[in-house]
């Protein structure tokens, strides 16, 4: 990674761990009305037993995550799998979910 990208990286990683006003504005304005609408449809899955019961948010952050570290998988799940191919894996995973 060239120094230039690095360091964007490195301030992106800052911008994202303290409380700045970009930061306030993306979560009220972005994420606020997306987790409105997805903590309940959460919870009722959860209430008919399709889902682990934690809490919601905890729940949500825990599959971005997941979403998130897979994609730095890629190379390992086709090294270890007998996939063809890392770009294989997305498409039988979202098939199987």
């Amino acid at each position: 990674m060239s120094r230039s990208l690095r360091g964007l990286s490195q301030e992106g990683v800052r911008e994202a761990l303290s409380r700045n006003p970009r930061l306030r504005w993306v979560a009220k304005t972005v994420l606020r009305p997306l987790i409105d609408r997805l903590l309940p449809q959460i919870s009722a899955a959860q209430n008919e037993n399709l889902l682990p019961k934690v809490e919601p948010i905890l729940f949500h952050y825990m599959m971005v995550s997941l979403t998130a570290t897979l994609s730095g998988f890629g190379t390992e799940m086709e090294v270890i799998s007998k996939l063809p191919d890392k770009r294989a894996v997305l498409p039988i995973l979202a098939a199987r979910f």
